[in-house]
């Protein structure tokens, strides 16, 4: 079950509950007998709802798209809600979206318009977001997106899901968030929607973001005791320390980090990052090696860990380092010219330089490669 069904379910379940008669039609998929008669029935009567209903139900669960738009979309303005938000996940399956934006208008525009259906549409716009690149065609969408977040907080402003909802399209949506985000923590607060560890660490991390050192440092602290086993509140926390010169305290902190959460990439790179800028190379090379082994590991980690494996003359480690970078970036970072640059005493090694940085938009030959 992907997101958007998941969230489908959870409306479903929660506005109309898992006793109703909505849900009576699902408890088993339909056998091939009672299939055909349905459909001998929407061949004579087209216009019987029922029988579309059971089919399309039939058939959402069933995972074919093509056929809960065959029965339900002829009649989508008759729909009861669950199966409108079955019609606009079914067009959006086979990435029809302005098919799927025009069901969830059916929802906005009722006489009286539930929580639930503004929150299908807000996905109908994320779900458009996450597939569609065109900027002409994203643009009107985001604003929707955001306008019908604010429509829904005001109808509803003691809903706590709305906000949660709002903090992560901020984050999913919006390149400079955090502003933004701490406006809607404002608000939270004035409707007095309890605020859980998480909104807590937010805090610490929005703060941080928008520079705002007095508070960062309360919001961090608070959110180091509630959420301790959360690395980034003392990343955020020791970078402050740095960033307005207290940098004994705040390189302790962001080192220490790197000891106490040494599963998470975060902290290793913090760590690294801060024994690097201290001139420790050895201390970071360790960090940037440890942090590099995670799967997804950012471009930095492995510029980090080439600059210092550099350094240290484990030049094999630097090349591979560089040429990850690089795969990942898809551009020659100046520092791998440097490197190269660097090596004219060792010609073998500036010669496996060279042809990297020739190839750099290519997957790496290991057979290249030179052990330390």
């Amino acid at each position: 079950m992907n997101h958007f069904k998941t969230f489908i379910y959870l409306v479903l379940t929660v506005t109309y509950g898992l006793n109703s008669p909505v849900w009576a039609q699902l408890e088993r998929p339909l056998k091939a007998h009672e299939i055909q008669a349905l459909q001998k029935n929407v061949e004579t009567e087209p216009n019987n709802i029922k029988s579309r209903l059971f089919l399309g139900t039939h058939f959402y669960n069933q995972n074919q798209w093509d056929k809960v738009i065959l029965y339900l979309g002829p009649i989508a303005e008759q729909l009861p809600d669950p199966e409108v938000y079955k019609l606009a996940f079914s067009y959006l399956s086979i990435d029809d979206f302005r098919q799927s934006e025009a069901i969830a208008n059916i929802l906005l525009s009722r006489n009286e318009v539930k929580t639930s259906s503004y929150l299908l549409a807000i996905e109908v716009y994320s779900k458009i977001l996450d597939k569609v690149e065109n900027p002409v065609i994203r643009k009107p969408v985001h604003a929707k997106l955001f306008e019908t977040l604010k429509t829904v907080q005001k109808a509803d402003p003691e809903n706590p899901k709305i906000y949660d909802i709002w903090l992560d399209k901020l984050e999913a949506y919006v390149e400079h968030y955090a502003f933004e985000g701490l406006r809607v923590m404002e608000d939270m607060k004035e409707n007095n929607i309890k605020f859980y560890p998480r909104h807590i660490s937010l805090q610490c991390k929005y703060n941080f973001m928008a520079k705002f050192t007095k508070e960062t440092k309360i919001s961090c602290k608070k959110a180091i005791v509630v959420q301790p086993n959360d690395p980034s509140n003392y990343i955020y926390l020791g970078q402050t320390h740095v960033n307005i010169g207290e940098e004994k305290v705040g390189k302790r902190m962001l080192a220490s980090v790197g000891e106490k959460f040494s599963n998470s990439e975060e902290a290793l790179y913090a760590a690294a990052d801060s024994y690097h800028q201290s001139g420790n190379i050895s201390a970071a090379f360790k960090y940037y090696q440890k942090a590099s082994k995670y799967k997804n590991a950012q471009s930095e980690v492995f510029m980090g860990l080439a600059q210092t494996a550099f350094d240290l003359k484990k030049y094999g480690i630097a090349l591979q380092a560089y040429t990850k970078h690089c795969l990942q970036e898809r551009k020659l970072h100046h520092n791998f010219r440097r490197a190269s640059g660097l090596l004219k005493d060792q010609p073998e090694w500036q010669e496996l330089y060279r042809q990297r940085m020739l190839d750099c938009n290519k997957p790496p030959e290991t057979s290249q490669s030179k052990s330390q």
